[in-house]
Protein backbone atom coordinates (compact mmCIF):
# COMPACT_ATOMS: atom_id res chain seq x y z
CA UNK A 1 0.00 0.00 0.00
CA UNK A 2 2.61 2.51 0.48
CA UNK A 3 4.89 1.48 -2.36
CA UNK A 4 1.74 2.56 -4.29
CA UNK A 5 1.40 6.10 -2.18
CA UNK A 6 -1.93 4.75 -0.04
CA UNK A 7 -2.42 5.46 2.80
CA UNK A 8 -2.68 3.01 5.90
CA UNK A 9 -4.95 3.58 8.71
CA UNK A 10 -3.99 0.87 11.87
CA UNK A 11 -7.74 1.20 14.18
CA UNK A 12 -7.42 -0.37 17.60
CA UNK A 13 -10.00 -2.91 18.96
CA UNK A 14 -13.06 -1.90 17.13
CA UNK A 15 -16.37 -2.02 18.84
CA UNK A 16 -20.02 -0.86 18.27
CA UNK A 17 -22.87 -1.33 16.08
CA UNK A 18 -24.32 -4.67 15.89
CA UNK A 19 -21.30 -7.10 16.36
CA UNK A 20 -21.92 -9.86 13.71
CA UNK A 21 -18.56 -10.96 13.27
CA UNK A 22 -14.79 -10.39 14.16
CA UNK A 23 -13.62 -9.86 17.68
CA UNK A 24 -15.82 -7.81 18.82
CA UNK A 25 -18.54 -10.57 18.22
CA UNK A 26 -16.80 -13.35 20.07
CA UNK A 27 -15.80 -10.47 22.64
CA UNK A 28 -19.76 -9.18 23.15
CA UNK A 29 -21.00 -13.01 23.00
CA UNK A 30 -18.77 -13.89 25.80
CA UNK A 31 -19.56 -10.56 27.87
CA UNK A 32 -23.68 -11.51 27.02
CA UNK A 33 -23.44 -15.30 28.22
CA UNK A 34 -19.86 -15.83 30.76
CA UNK A 35 -21.24 -15.80 33.75
CA UNK A 36 -17.79 -14.42 35.07
CA UNK A 37 -15.18 -12.36 33.07
CA UNK A 38 -11.29 -13.25 33.18
CA UNK A 39 -8.84 -10.43 35.23
CA UNK A 40 -6.02 -11.25 34.59
CA UNK A 41 -2.88 -9.70 36.04
CA UNK A 42 -0.84 -7.94 35.01
CA UNK A 43 -3.61 -6.83 33.30
CA UNK A 44 -3.49 -6.77 29.08
CA UNK A 45 -4.50 -3.36 28.13
CA UNK A 46 -6.00 -2.46 24.50
CA UNK A 47 -7.22 1.38 22.89
CA UNK A 48 -10.90 0.68 21.96
CA UNK A 49 -12.03 2.64 18.91
CA UNK A 50 -15.78 3.24 17.97
CA UNK A 51 -17.03 1.86 14.88
CA UNK A 52 -18.66 5.27 13.65
CA UNK A 53 -15.58 7.04 14.08
CA UNK A 54 -13.53 4.54 12.21
CA UNK A 55 -16.33 4.69 9.31
CA UNK A 56 -16.38 8.65 9.33
CA UNK A 57 -12.47 9.01 9.25
CA UNK A 58 -12.00 6.59 6.26
CA UNK A 59 -15.22 8.04 4.58
CA UNK A 60 -13.16 11.48 5.06
CA UNK A 61 -10.60 10.13 3.97
CA UNK A 62 -12.02 8.93 0.47
CA UNK A 63 -13.61 12.07 0.37
CA UNK A 64 -11.24 14.53 0.43
CA UNK A 65 -8.14 12.83 -1.52
CA UNK A 66 -5.87 15.05 0.82
CA UNK A 67 -2.47 14.67 -1.20
CA UNK A 68 -0.38 14.84 2.63
CA UNK A 69 -2.34 11.88 3.75
CA UNK A 70 -0.79 9.18 1.16
CA UNK A 71 2.09 7.20 2.02
CA UNK A 72 2.00 7.81 5.45
CA UNK A 73 0.56 5.55 8.61
CA UNK A 74 -1.97 6.57 10.78
CA UNK A 75 -2.92 5.09 14.59
CA UNK A 76 -6.84 5.50 14.72
CA UNK A 77 -7.67 4.64 18.26
CA UNK A 78 -8.90 6.25 21.74
CA UNK A 79 -5.37 8.10 22.83
CA UNK A 80 -5.66 6.26 26.15
CA UNK A 81 -5.75 2.85 27.15
CA UNK A 82 -8.03 0.66 29.12
CA UNK A 83 -7.91 -2.91 30.67
CA UNK A 84 -9.06 -6.23 28.76
CA UNK A 85 -11.09 -6.81 31.91
CA UNK A 86 -12.74 -3.54 32.37
CA UNK A 87 -13.45 -3.40 28.58
CA UNK A 88 -14.94 -6.93 29.39
CA UNK A 89 -17.34 -5.34 32.09
CA UNK A 90 -18.70 -2.54 30.54
CA UNK A 91 -19.40 -4.33 27.43
CA UNK A 92 -21.42 -6.57 29.54
CA UNK A 93 -23.13 -3.62 31.90
CA UNK A 94 -23.89 -1.19 28.58
CA UNK A 95 -24.92 -3.73 26.31
CA UNK A 96 -26.62 -5.96 27.97
CA UNK A 97 -27.38 -5.14 31.77
CA UNK A 98 -25.11 -7.94 33.47
CA UNK A 99 -22.78 -7.54 36.17
CA UNK A 100 -20.13 -10.60 35.49
CA UNK A 101 -17.94 -11.97 38.03
CA UNK A 102 -14.03 -10.68 38.17
CA UNK A 103 -12.00 -13.98 38.04
CA UNK A 104 -8.29 -13.02 38.44
CA UNK A 105 -6.06 -14.98 36.35
CA UNK A 106 -2.86 -14.72 35.84
CA UNK A 107 -1.62 -13.79 32.53
CA UNK A 108 1.29 -16.69 32.64
CA UNK A 109 -1.34 -19.52 32.12
CA UNK A 110 -2.76 -17.53 28.76
CA UNK A 111 0.77 -17.53 27.65
CA UNK A 112 1.15 -21.31 28.55
CA UNK A 113 -2.33 -22.03 27.29
CA UNK A 114 -1.32 -20.54 23.82
CA UNK A 115 1.93 -22.53 24.01
CA UNK A 116 0.68 -25.98 24.43
CA UNK A 117 -2.39 -25.07 22.49
CA UNK A 118 -0.11 -24.17 19.22
CA UNK A 119 1.57 -27.69 20.02
CA UNK A 120 -1.82 -29.81 19.92
CA UNK A 121 -3.42 -27.91 17.84
CA UNK A 122 -2.74 -24.80 15.96
CA UNK A 123 -5.44 -23.28 14.21
CA UNK A 124 -7.59 -19.77 15.58
CA UNK A 125 -7.83 -20.45 18.87
CA UNK A 126 -4.18 -20.62 19.30
CA UNK A 127 -3.75 -17.51 17.18
CA UNK A 128 -6.04 -15.62 20.16
CA UNK A 129 -4.73 -16.48 22.68
CA UNK A 130 -1.06 -15.58 21.53
CA UNK A 131 -2.55 -12.24 20.65
CA UNK A 132 -3.86 -11.50 24.22
CA UNK A 133 -0.46 -12.70 25.61
CA UNK A 134 0.98 -10.43 23.23
CA UNK A 135 -0.87 -7.57 24.19
CA UNK A 136 0.86 -4.72 26.02
CA UNK A 137 0.57 -4.12 30.06
CA UNK A 138 1.84 -0.74 30.68
CA UNK A 139 0.13 2.08 29.91
CA UNK A 140 3.20 4.07 29.30
CA UNK A 141 3.09 1.78 26.16
CA UNK A 142 0.25 3.08 24.61
CA UNK A 143 0.43 3.39 20.71
CA UNK A 144 0.44 7.91 19.69
CA UNK A 145 -2.54 8.23 17.54
CA UNK A 146 -3.42 10.65 14.85
CA UNK A 147 -7.40 11.35 15.15
CA UNK A 148 -6.75 15.02 14.95
CA UNK A 149 -4.64 14.92 11.82
CA UNK A 150 -7.75 12.76 10.03
CA UNK A 151 -10.19 15.13 11.70
CA UNK A 152 -11.67 12.75 14.07
CA UNK A 153 -11.57 12.63 18.03
CA UNK A 154 -12.07 9.75 18.89
CA UNK A 155 -14.79 9.07 21.45
CA UNK A 156 -14.02 7.54 24.94
CA UNK A 157 -15.48 3.89 25.97
CA UNK A 158 -18.07 4.97 28.45
CA UNK A 159 -19.55 7.54 25.62
CA UNK A 160 -19.03 4.96 22.95
CA UNK A 161 -21.15 2.56 25.18
CA UNK A 162 -24.01 4.57 26.63
CA UNK A 163 -26.96 4.38 25.02
CA UNK A 164 -29.62 6.71 23.46
CA UNK A 165 -31.53 9.22 25.88
CA UNK A 166 -34.84 7.48 25.61
CA UNK A 167 -33.25 3.89 26.09
CA UNK A 168 -31.78 5.30 29.01
CA UNK A 169 -35.53 6.21 30.27
CA UNK A 170 -37.15 2.79 28.95
CA UNK A 171 -35.01 1.47 31.14
CA UNK A 172 -35.39 3.66 34.28
CA UNK A 173 -38.72 2.99 33.69
CA UNK A 174 -38.80 -0.86 33.62
CA UNK A 175 -36.65 -0.78 37.22
CA UNK A 176 -39.31 1.52 38.94
CA UNK A 177 -42.46 -0.30 37.14
CA UNK A 178 -41.15 -3.70 38.63
CA UNK A 179 -40.24 -2.62 41.91
CA UNK A 180 -43.45 -1.55 42.54
CA UNK A 181 -45.57 -3.58 40.53
CA UNK A 182 -43.15 -6.77 39.48
CA UNK A 183 -44.14 -6.07 35.95
CA UNK A 184 -43.06 -3.63 33.15
CA UNK A 185 -45.58 -3.72 30.22
CA UNK A 186 -45.02 -2.07 26.91
CA UNK A 187 -47.75 0.56 27.37
CA UNK A 188 -46.74 1.68 30.81
CA UNK A 189 -42.77 2.44 29.48
CA UNK A 190 -43.94 4.22 26.63
CA UNK A 191 -46.28 6.55 29.15
CA UNK A 192 -43.65 6.82 31.66
CA UNK A 193 -41.23 8.49 28.99
CA UNK A 194 -43.91 10.77 27.38
CA UNK A 195 -44.33 11.90 31.21
CA UNK A 196 -40.41 12.49 31.70
CA UNK A 197 -40.07 14.39 28.33
CA UNK A 198 -43.17 16.04 28.67
CA UNK A 199 -43.55 17.47 32.69
CA UNK A 200 -39.39 17.04 33.09
CA UNK A 201 -36.25 17.52 31.23
CA UNK A 202 -36.31 14.31 29.69
CA UNK A 203 -33.03 12.73 30.86
CA UNK A 204 -32.96 9.42 33.31
CA UNK A 205 -31.64 9.31 36.94
CA UNK A 206 -28.63 7.93 37.76
CA UNK A 207 -29.28 4.92 39.47
CA UNK A 208 -27.06 2.69 40.74
CA UNK A 209 -25.89 -0.40 38.93
CA UNK A 210 -27.04 -3.04 41.80
CA UNK A 211 -30.55 -1.33 41.25
CA UNK A 212 -30.80 -1.44 37.65
CA UNK A 213 -29.60 -5.08 37.64
CA UNK A 214 -32.17 -6.30 40.41
CA UNK A 215 -34.72 -3.68 40.77
CA UNK A 216 -35.86 -4.85 44.57
CA UNK A 217 -32.31 -3.34 45.81
CA UNK A 218 -34.35 -0.27 45.45
CA UNK A 219 -35.29 -0.50 48.54
CA UNK A 220 -32.08 0.30 50.10
CA UNK A 221 -32.44 3.88 48.84
CA UNK A 222 -35.96 4.56 48.63
CA UNK A 223 -36.58 7.88 49.45
CA UNK A 224 -38.89 7.74 51.85
CA UNK A 225 -36.65 5.73 54.11
CA UNK A 226 -35.89 8.02 57.10
CA UNK A 227 -32.33 6.57 57.42
CA UNK A 228 -31.93 7.48 53.11
CA UNK A 229 -28.26 8.81 51.89
CA UNK A 230 -29.20 10.28 49.12
CA UNK A 231 -28.67 14.16 48.35
CA UNK A 232 -31.98 16.07 48.99
CA UNK A 233 -32.64 17.02 44.66
CA UNK A 234 -32.10 13.37 43.61
CA UNK A 235 -34.02 12.18 46.55
CA UNK A 236 -37.11 14.31 45.38
CA UNK A 237 -36.74 13.12 41.37
CA UNK A 238 -36.86 9.62 42.79
CA UNK A 239 -39.28 9.83 44.64
CA UNK A 240 -41.71 12.15 42.09
CA UNK A 241 -40.79 9.23 39.28
CA UNK A 242 -41.58 6.76 41.95
CA UNK A 243 -45.29 8.34 41.94
CA UNK A 244 -45.26 8.43 38.20
CA UNK A 245 -45.00 4.74 38.14
CA UNK A 246 -47.11 3.53 40.99
CA UNK A 247 -49.77 5.58 39.19
CA UNK A 248 -49.31 3.90 35.57
CA UNK A 249 -48.79 0.45 36.92
CA UNK A 250 -52.18 1.05 38.81
CA UNK A 251 -54.05 1.79 36.08
CA UNK A 252 -52.56 -0.60 33.53
CA UNK A 253 -54.61 -4.27 33.60
CA UNK A 254 -51.86 -6.52 33.61
CA UNK A 255 -49.91 -4.99 36.42
CA UNK A 256 -52.66 -3.50 38.57
CA UNK A 257 -53.33 -6.64 40.21
CA UNK A 258 -50.28 -5.99 42.26
CA UNK A 259 -52.67 -3.48 44.11
CA UNK A 260 -55.41 -5.58 44.63
CA UNK A 261 -55.61 -7.66 47.87
CA UNK A 262 -58.56 -9.83 46.77
CA UNK A 263 -57.03 -13.04 48.19
CA UNK A 264 -55.56 -13.88 51.71
CA UNK A 265 -51.86 -14.73 50.70
CA UNK A 266 -51.13 -11.61 49.04
CA UNK A 267 -53.05 -9.72 51.57
CA UNK A 268 -50.48 -11.86 54.24
CA UNK A 269 -47.49 -10.68 52.16
CA UNK A 270 -48.89 -7.18 52.14
CA UNK A 271 -49.16 -6.72 55.86
CA UNK A 272 -45.60 -8.32 56.56
CA UNK A 273 -44.41 -5.69 54.14
CA UNK A 274 -46.15 -2.88 55.81
CA UNK A 275 -45.06 -4.36 59.26
CA UNK A 276 -41.23 -4.59 58.10
CA UNK A 277 -41.59 -0.33 56.88
CA UNK A 278 -43.15 0.80 60.49
CA UNK A 279 -40.04 -1.73 62.21
CA UNK A 280 -37.53 0.16 59.90
CA UNK A 281 -39.18 3.41 60.69
CA UNK A 282 -39.70 3.05 64.44
CA UNK A 283 -36.22 2.26 64.22
CA UNK A 284 -34.73 5.17 62.83
CA UNK A 285 -36.80 7.06 65.09
CA UNK A 286 -35.17 5.75 67.96
CA UNK A 287 -31.93 6.34 66.85
CA UNK A 288 -32.45 9.91 66.07
CA UNK A 289 -34.08 10.12 70.07
CA UNK A 290 -30.98 8.74 71.67
CA UNK A 291 -28.51 10.87 69.49
CA UNK A 292 -30.69 13.95 70.41
CA UNK A 293 -30.19 13.10 73.74
CA UNK A 294 -26.82 12.64 73.68
CA UNK A 295 -26.38 15.84 72.19
CA UNK A 296 -27.93 17.36 74.65
CA UNK A 297 -26.36 15.75 77.93
CA UNK A 298 -23.20 16.47 76.55
CA UNK A 299 -21.55 19.22 78.95
CA UNK A 300 -21.10 22.11 76.76
CA UNK A 301 -18.06 24.08 76.93
CA UNK A 302 -17.98 27.33 78.67
CA UNK A 303 -16.02 30.29 77.19
CA UNK A 304 -13.24 32.17 79.78
CA UNK A 305 -13.06 35.70 79.44
CA UNK A 306 -9.57 36.58 80.74
CA UNK A 307 -9.72 40.80 82.06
Amino acid sequence: VLARKGTVVRPGLVYGGDAQCGVFHALDAFARYMPAVPAFFPSPRVQPLHIDDLCRALVDMIEEEAEPLQGKIYSLAQSSSVTLGRFLRELAWHRHRRLPVPVPIPLAVSTFAAWLWRRIAPGYLSRRLSGLAGLRISSSEDVVTHGEQLGVVPRALAEGLRPSKRRELLEEGAVLLRYVSGKAPSAALARYVRALETHSDGRSLPLPRLCVAFPTTLRCIDPRLPANVLPPERKRQLARRLDIAVVLAETHRSSAAAFRFDNRPRLALAMLGIAGSLAVECMAVVVALVVRLVLRLRPRRRDRHVE
